[in-house]
């Protein structure tokens, strides 16, 4: 999306962060959602910090069909 050409490493961030901007009302809605479910009355205690890397997970991350738990019960 740079047009081929160098990008600084300075604003990778602020390039990344731009990727990760909803396109559509329905990205924002689907978000808010997510996060209703995450923060329900009886999980009303987590820290923000906690709710982001949940959400995150939820959004981004793979379909729960393609997550292989065993690996991380054995350690």
């Amino acid at each position: 999306q740079s047009g081929a050409k160098d990008v600084p490493s300075d604003l990778e961030p602020l390039l990344l962060a731009i990727d990760t901007i909803p396109i559509s009302p329905a990205d924002c809605e689907r978000g808010f959602s997510q996060m209703n479910l995450i923060m329900s009355p009886t999980r009303n205690s987590l820290a923000v910090k906690t709710v982001s890397c949940l959400l995150f997970g939820k959004l981004v991350g793979p379909p729960l069909q393609h997550f292989n738990p065993a690996e991380y019960v054995k350690s």
